[in-house]
């Protein structure tokens, strides 16, 4: 009944897990996969009373992060502030704010652009430039320090639709394995 965008997918102990945006609900909900790639049954949620978007999750070093683009009053828009929320337990329901948040407060890499993910022992962040126009380029951020109580994060490369004059965006950048997708 309302609208659903953005389905971040992972798979944890053998199940495929999807968070929606859910903005227009107020919620972070999380899915569970009953066949996929089409069943999804609604898990929990996760947060609600939030205006939340492009909602990001990761296990890494033994804990869950959660990066979440966020308007903290109702007239402000999501694309500026990136907001970071840790959990010992995907589905324990407490998720912990992070002390330094908004860990980003800039419209050109606050919005999340997919999954977070490790190479060469690094640990980077996909992240949307909105200056232009919602989803206009992106970046890729390596994740210098992660921890409960400190965050910081250096843009190592930035990708604008320069290349073809009938792109208008590259809004969102996944990889996996040995394929790459803009």
């Amino acid at each position: 009944s309302y609208h659903l965008s953005y389905p971040f997918v992972f798979k944890w102990n053998k199940k495929f897990y999807m968070v929606p945006e859910s903005r227009e609900n107020n919620t972070i909900d999380l899915y569970e996969c009953a066949e996929f790639p089409g069943k999804w049954n609604f898990k929990q949620c996760l947060m609600d009373n939030v205006s939340a978007v492009d909602t990001t999750l990761i296990h890494y070093s033994n804990k869950w992060w959660l990066f979440t683009a966020m308007a903290e009053n109702a007239a402000a828009s999501p694309n500026v502030e990136l907001f970071l929320f840790y959990s010992d337990d995907l589905f324990s329901g407490r998720w912990t704010a992070h002390p330094r948040n908004p860990i980003v407060s800039d419209v050109k890499s606050a919005r999340p652009a997919g999954s977070l993910f490790v190479t060469d022992g690094k640990l980077f962040r996909p992240s949307q430039d909105c200056s232009k126009v919602y989803g206009y380029g992106f970046d890729l951020n390596e994740i210098e320090v992660i921890s409960e109580t400190e965050y910081r994060e250096k843009r190592t490369l930035s990708i604008k639709p320069t290349w073809d004059k009938k792109i208008k965006a590259t809004h969102t950048f996944a990889c996996h394995g040995n394929l790459t997708v803009i």
